[in-house]
């Protein structure tokens, strides 16, 4: 909120053309009301209050195990070295898994190595959380041609979707999904 405040200013100033003393004013009382907002709001997450609203979502996991997968210029990558991670705090941790360009990730596959490499990962209660992407068009019209959009859209579309490729259960798989305009 704050920021935007100070997004307001800067537009004031540059698209409507408003002079500074003018355009100070305006924002420096929004700006008054938008910290006293923003600092009564910390004093709640600071209590805990929000906690309880994702522990009841089940949004908050006891453990945390954060996957990159990386394609190797290769055609096979290592099996001794196709996992690497590190714990970054208790319960969770940062890991990478490489695959060549021949191999099709298995995500699922990857897990136990690490199991057995000492990380507490708990297999039986698996969630994935992946990525997707839908393409729109831009508002502005500076985006693509029309019909370089409709053949990116196409492709898209009629790609592998992402939990085929990674061969993850459809059962245990969360997508959070986004626009991308172009």
């Amino acid at each position: 909120m704050l920021l935007t405040t100070v997004l307001l200013f800067m537009g004031m100033r540059g698209i409507f053309g408003w002079n500074r003393l003018l355009a100070g004013a305006a924002a420096c009382a929004l700006f008054v009301v938008d910290t006293a907002f923003v600092s009564s709001n910390l004093l709640k997450i600071a209590d805990g209050v929000y906690v309880p609203v994702l522990v009841a979502a089940g949004a908050l996991h006891e453990q945390v195990f954060i996957l990159t997968v990386v394609t190797q210029m290769v055609p096979m990558a290592s099996v001794e070295q196709r996992l690497t991670y590190e714990s970054v705090v208790p319960g969770l941790w940062r890991s990478v898994a490489h695959f060549g360009f021949t191999e099709r990730p298995d995500v699922p596959a990857v897990l136990p190595q690490a199991q057995h490499r000492g990380c507490g990962i708990d297999l039986s209660d698996v969630t994935y959380f992946v990525g997707h992407e839908t393409v729109v068009r831009r508002d502005d019209g500076k985006g693509l041609p029309g019909w370089v959009e409709a053949m990116f859209a196409f492709m898209q579309r009629n790609s592998a979707h992402v939990t085929d490729y990674f061969r993850l259960p459809a059962d245990t798989a969360v997508e959070v999904g986004r626009e991308v305009a172009i």
